[in-house]
């Protein structure tokens, strides 16, 4: 046997080893996260008494809540549409069927930052007291709370 090939013998053993520990380490990845449940459609609330305006260039689309690992989880996608740079302060709020609103506290504010023209989805968990972990959401209801420059 020639040392060529020997050498693409281990090569190629070395190459099948390293397939298989990346394969073998993205499965245990996924398998860690669990899957999000009792998913609902949200729509975001744009009614901001202190926001100077500049939040008329803050889309704000794909919303919705959900429940992951006894969390419920808020997803919103913001997209700057205006020249300057963005400060986005805002409610991960919600509602749970057959009881209360949450996500609306001042503990409960969110800070995002966006440059011109970016767009970025946010996920954001919440640990709503007193509630069964899946229980059923009613209602999907972020919204601002301050959008200024800077």
């Amino acid at each position: 046997m020639s040392s060529r090939a020997g050498f693409r013998r281990g090569a190629t053993a070395i190459l099948v080893v390293i397939f298989v520990a990346s394969v073998v380490a993205s499965t245990a990845a996924v398998s860690t996260a669990s899957p999000v449940t009792g998913v609902i459609r949200g729509y975001f609330h744009r009614d901001c008494l202190t926001c100077g305006g500049i939040d008329r260039y803050v889309a704000a689309k794909n919303v919705w809540c959900g429940w992951q690992d006894n969390h419920v989880v808020i997803h919103v996608t913001f997209h700057n549409r205006s020249v300057e740079h963005v400060k986005i302060t805002w409610h991960p709020s919600y509602t749970i069927r057959m009881g209360g609103d949450h996500g609306g506290g001042l503990t409960s504010l969110q800070d995002t930052k966006l440059s011109p023209g970016q767009t970025r989805s946010f996920l954001v968990g919440q640990s709503p007291k007193g509630v069964p972990p899946n229980s059923a959401l009613a209602v999907c209801k972020p919204s601002f709370y301050l959008v200024e420059s800077g």
